[in-house]
């Protein structure tokens, strides 16, 4: 049998198998650190090419400057959502308030772009029903 594995596993395989081991055993420390640390949930902004980041536990008002004008975001407990946006439908005030990790808001004729990037708490994590 050894004769025969030797055939089906080169040097090379090794080299591989080694790296890709190494590889997950630093994804795994580094996400395992990411959940014990208790990280805070965030709203990341983007207009053109500039980028803007605010915790969801402090209250504010944000002007943010986009190509068709000014969109103006609400952060209130724990949310975020458009007050007022150019563009013709105003979608992106229609959206509605989010807080929750990978949502997002978009104004299109404005270009700004907002998602939710942190961790979610356990226990008040849901199953998405259009998984189901």
């Amino acid at each position: 049998m050894g004769k025969r594995l030797r055939e089906w596993v080169r040097p090379g395989d090794i080299l591989i198998f080694i790296l890709g081991l190494g590889f997950v055993i630093i994804l795994s420390a580094a996400s395992v650190r990411t959940v014990e640390s208790g990280a805070s949930t965030y709203a990341l902004i983007r207009s053109g090419d500039q980028a803007w980041r605010f915790p969801l536990d402090v209250d504010r008002k944000v002007d943010i400057p986009g190509i068709a004008g000014i969109t103006k975001l609400v952060i209130e407990d724990g949310y975020i959502w458009a007050e007022d946006s150019p563009g013709p439908r105003h979608i992106i005030m229609k959206m509605g308030k989010i807080n929750t990790p990978g949502q997002w808001l978009l104004s299109v004729p404005n270009a700004v772009f907002v998602t939710i990037e942190g961790t979610v708490d356990p226990a008040t994590r849901e199953v998405d029903d259009v998984a189901m």
